[in-house]
């Protein structure tokens, strides 16, 4: 059995965190308005796959036979999911948690630093919310709103239109997997429709910058020159709370 108290040191392997990713990306294509008992299966199957993906490695390092030790298991890739997608994480503990109702509905995420932007995409129905680092990556997050259906195609990195962080001093720093975007692509991306007064929040995450506050725009590559509907950020002012 694996030992609570040396779960956050054992983290470090490399597969937990690559399967934690999976399961991340996973949740973030559960619909919004699937029942609670269907968002329960799916959630549990997206530990499922992953676990019999890397069963190999699992099993190597550890004797799983019972299911307080599936359970610790579970508790290990926590550590891990809690920084990759806490978002999605915390809308899984939520539904499961749930024993009456079958809403998924999650709690909005408290914004982390001040963010402001001089000049947007002429879009009012989506807005830059917050800019914040984690252990590992720059995380933008933004939030869609309208009274109307929004169609849009988030683009993956290396695909056509794809979403680059920029700095004052004119760095930029790739994107390198989201949350919250559910579309039909892999990890999430690709075209999809959020229906009318439906709130959507995503997280990008881009190749960390060091400070945030250097921040100043978010922009699709090659979209502008193409002469596409861009969904372009620049002036972003960032002020650490």
């Amino acid at each position: 059995m694996i030992s609570t108290l040396s779960l956050q040191a054992q983290a470090d392997k490399p597969y937990i965190t690559t399967m934690s990713k999976e399961v991340c990306a996973c949740i973030g294509k559960i619909a919004d308005d699937v029942s609670q008992e269907k968002f329960s299966t799916e959630y549990l199957n997206c530990f499922s796959k992953s676990l019999m993906a890397h069963s190999k490695e699992v099993q190597k390092h550890y004797s799983i036979s019972n299911e307080a030790d599936m359970n610790a298991l579970g508790e290990l890739m926590g550590f891990e999911m809690v920084k990759i997608c806490p978002t999605s994480l915390l809308r899984g503990t939520e539904v499961m948690g749930q024993k009456n109702t079958s809403s998924s509905k999650v709690s909005k995420p408290k914004t982390v630093n001040l963010v402001t932007v001089g000049k947007t995409a002429p879009y009012d129905y989506m807005k830059v919310t917050d800019v914040f680092n984690d252990d590992y990556t720059t995380i933008v997050q933004i939030e869609f709103y309208s009274t109307n259906p929004i169609n849009g195609t988030l683009h993956a990195p290396g695909g056509q239109y794809p979403y680059v962080l920029s700095d004052k001093f004119g760095n930029r720093f790739a994107l390198k997997y989201q949350e919250g975007w559910r579309g039909p692509e892999a990890q999430g991306f690709g075209s999809i429709s959020i229906p009318a007064y439906t709130e959507r929040i995503i997280k990008l995450h881009f190749a960390k910058i060091s400070n945030v506050e250097n921040v100043y725009s978010l922009t699709e590559v090659g979209c502008a020159e193409a002469g596409g509907n861009c969904w372009n950020f620049y002036d972003i002012k960032v002020r650490k709370r």
